[in-house]
């Protein structure tokens, strides 16, 4: 009888329960929001208070402002914060941010990961005293931003510090004290997005990489403006990190800066860039496309520089003090001075490239034509009038000549369209 008696004790004492390991997890639930209360929670704070990881809330298309809607914190949980749409440009979160009362969209600092999602919504109107005026993200947090537009935010639209969120199908746009700066070591990427007619007063408009690490892949980065250097992107390692930035299938047009590097100024930078354009960016003093600044290194490959990027000397390309980057497979069509050097152990070297016409071959580079393939040849564009980049079948660029293609986008004649959407 001791036998049943202890079974049913300890029945008693620990209870009993159906679960087991197997047990389903709960069903993920959505939390419906709407800018006037009446959805399942009066606002996005609440919602995200209420939700558990797998959780997605869904904004109604609308305006979303005010308290509640605004300085939002994920507090670590693995839930999807979406438009009803899934179209940014009908739902918006106006942080309404000023000097007097300031306010951004979300600040990331609590363990979120790739499952921590913001998609299909705008962010505009971001301040804040310190940077992130749309969004900050921080102690090794990876938030990932899908179909998100950053628009018209101040104090440094989206700031990174010590952490790697990752930006999809994203626009930054007319943000006045910059889109993106990432720093402390952190590890950003980019695919698919825009960056349009960002400012600054500094250097890099579109981004600043900072001891950090960039990812940019198949982006558009055009009419950004620095007053000092990279009109676009400025990179800069110290004596202990340098900066690392990987530039894949991307477009640079009509940026500017007041300095050097038109669209890319970098510095302790190592640089890997594949696939890439380079139309009409401007520096006043060097680089009217890119300067590389002490110590750069890597390599420009299949790439494409045409329709005047201009500096003071009419230079698309300048390197500085002990750079020594190397171009392979890329295409120069830039004036007469498409390459400089400017500084003590500058040190280019080109492989396989066509910089056309021949005179374009001077200065530090004049050594190099006939050597390691390079040459001097018309590349025969489809149309560069219409930005129709690719090159005919008897081009001396097409991947039959003896280095194989060279250039970011082989033979065409196709429309603009067709042709970006086939090179990336």
């Amino acid at each position: 009888m001791r036998a049943p008696l202890a079974l049913a004790c300890l029945l008693l004492f620990f209870g009993c329960s159906d679960s087991s390991p197997d047990a389903p997890e709960p069903e993920p639930k959505t939390i419906v929001v709407r800018s006037d209360g009446s959805g399942d929670q009066p606002n996005i704070q609440a919602a995200i208070d209420a939700a558990s990881n797998g959780d997605e809330i869904v904004l109604a298309d609308t305006l979303f402002t005010g308290d509640g809607n605004r300085d939002l914190d994920f507090h670590g949980k693995e839930i999807v914060i979406r438009s009803q749409s899934d179209d940014p440009w009908k739902c918006t979160i106006d942080c309404e941010g000023t000097v007097a009362e300031p306010h951004r969209a979300f600040r990331f600092h609590t363990r979120e990961n790739r499952k921590s999602i913001v998609r299909g919504i705008t962010i505009k109107n971001g301040y804040t005293p310190d940077a992130g005026g749309a969004v900050r993200c921080e102690r090794k947090t990876s938030p990932l931003f899908k179909n998100v537009i950053f628009r018209s935010n101040a104090s440094m639209a989206v700031f990174v510090t010590a952490a790697s969120p990752l930006f999809d199908l994203c626009l930054f746009w007319d943000n006045p004290a910059g889109a993106v700066t990432c720093s402390d070591s952190s590890t950003v990427k980019f695919t698919g997005s825009n960056f349009a007619n960002n400012q600054l007063q500094g250097s890099g408009a579109a981004m600043a990489v900072l001891n950090s690490a960039a990812e940019i892949v198949s982006c558009r980065i055009g009419d950004n403006m620095a007053t000092v250097g990279g009109g676009a992107i400025f990179a800069a390692g110290n004596s202990d990190v340098r900066a690392k930035l990987t530039l894949t299938g991307c477009d640079f047009a009509w940026n500017s800066a007041g300095s050097h590097g038109g669209a890319l100024h970098t510095v302790r930078t190592d640089l890997n860039m594949d696939r890439c354009e380079f139309l009409s960016n401007s520096a006043v003093a060097a680089g009217g496309a890119i300067y590389l600044d002490s110590e750069t290194r890597g390599t420009i490959a299949n790439s494409l520089f045409t329709r005047s990027n201009q500096d003071a000397e009419g230079a698309a390309l300048t390197w500085g003090f002990q750079s020594t980057l190397a171009v392979e497979n890329s295409i120069v069509v830039n004036g007469l001075t498409p390459v400089t050097c400017n500084a003590v152990g500058a040190s280019p070297r080109f492989i396989c490239s066509d910089i056309y016409p021949a005179d374009a071959w001077t200065g530090c580079i004049e050594d190099q034509l006939t050597q390691d393939g390079n040459f001097s040849a018309d590349p025969r564009f489809c149309d560069s009038a219409l930005a129709d980049f690719t090159v005919t079948a008897d081009s001396p660029c097409a991947p039959t000549g003896p280095c194989g293609q060279v250039g970011p986008n082989g033979v065409g004649c196709e429309t603009p369209f067709l042709v970006k959407q086939r090179r990336r």
